[in-house]
């Protein structure tokens, strides 16, 4: 075959486009660094998953903690206003008892 319809097997670098120059660039050099860039990768995949497996356990335990905390409180909150209720009707007892004894000792004062 005639040197001058062989194809080229390597384009000259100028003849070459920047996009294909950016590929070679870019490209891994050997299938030995291949693997290991992919071996690195599924390492970081991995931790990546494993983060975001703490960080869903980390929100599921904040959250429980979270709602026990919110229990609490409503029930404080009952007592609280079940203990002010109770506070106000001895009060009035008070008062009613007072007044009554008031009433009767007016009632009872010799004009």
């Amino acid at each position: 075959m005639d040197k001058s319809k062989q194809p080229l097997l390597c384009m000259p670098y100028g003849a070459c486009s920047t996009e294909k120059h950016e590929l070679v660039k870019k490209a891994p050099l050997t299938f030995w660094e291949m693997c290991v860039d992919q071996v690195k990768k599924r390492e970081e995949l991995v931790e990546v998953q494993q983060c975001i497996e703490d960080m869903d356990l980390e929100i599921k335990w904040k959250n429980r903690g979270r709602r026990r905390l919110t229990d609490r409180q409503e029930k404080l909150m009952r007592e609280l206003l079940q203990f002010g209720k109770l506070v106000r009707e001895a009060e009035k007892a008070d008062k009613d008892e007072k007044t009554a004894e008031a009433k009767e000792a007016q009632s009872n004062w010799a004009w």
